[in-house]
This record gives structure tokens, C-alpha cells and sequence, in this order.
């Protein structure tokens, strides 16, 4: 136990140092000079675009697992009719959660050009 808090405490350090490292100071900085937040947005039309975009990298890694889950469970069917429609399933749902995704970035930008931003 002494050694995990030994190594716990180097650690937390390093990272709370990090943290205030790259500390903005405009919430805004959006001219490239330093580290922007996604957490802050200035206007509503970034704060959904921001949205979009987390929800696209989100989803990439999540549908590649969901991919290989699903050929998984077809693989290990075993001849299976049950088991292989369910892999096929969990293929086709990651398709539609995946277009979904896609859908809402593209209803974001969609938005952002009605209001005119």
C-alpha cells in the first residue's frame, strides 16, 4: 500500500501540473495561439458544432468495437441460425448509430447556416 501512495502522489502531481500548464485565459482563443477549451464556446452555433464533433469522435472507436463484437458473434455461431442473426444485428445497428451521428454533425451545420453564423 505504501508504495501505491508513493507513486500516487508523483503522479497526481504531474498531472495538476498539466492542468494548469495549458490553462487558457481567453475562453474563446480561436486565432490558433494556444489550446482551445471545448468545454467553452462563444456562441451557441460553436457550442453545437463542438457538440457534433465529440459525438463524431466518440462514436468511431465505439462502432469499430461494436464491428468487431458482431463479427464475433457470427464467427463463434457455430452454425447457429439465432446467434448469427444476432451478430447481424449488432452490425446493422452500429450502421444506424453511426449514420445517426453522422446525421446530427450534418443537422448541426445545417442549423448553423439558417441562423446565419
Amino acid at each position: 500500500m505504501k508504495i501505491i501512495t508513493k507513486l500516487a502522489l508523483p503522479l497526481y502531481a504531474a498531472v495538476m501540473s498539466l492542468n494548469t500548464a495549458f490553462a487558457q485565459t481567453q475562453p474563446c482563443d480561436n486565432n490558433g495561439d494556444g489550446i482551445r477549451n471545448p468545454l467553452t464556446s462563444c456562441t451557441f452555433e460553436d457550442l453545437m458544432n463542438t457538440v457534433a464533433d465529440w459525438l463524431v469522435l466518440l462514436a468511431i472507436p465505439i462502432v469499430s468495437i461494436m464491428f468487431l463484437y458482431g463479427g464475433f458473434q457470427m464467427m463463434t455461431a457455430a452454425g447457429d441460425p439465432g446467434k448469427i442473426e444476432k451478430g447481424k444485428h449488432t452490425l446493422t445497428y452500429a450502421v444506424w448509430g453511426f449514420v445517426a451521428v453522422l446525421l446530427a454533425k450534418g443537422a448541426a451545420l445545417i442549423i448553423k447556416e439558417i441562423i446565419g453564423a
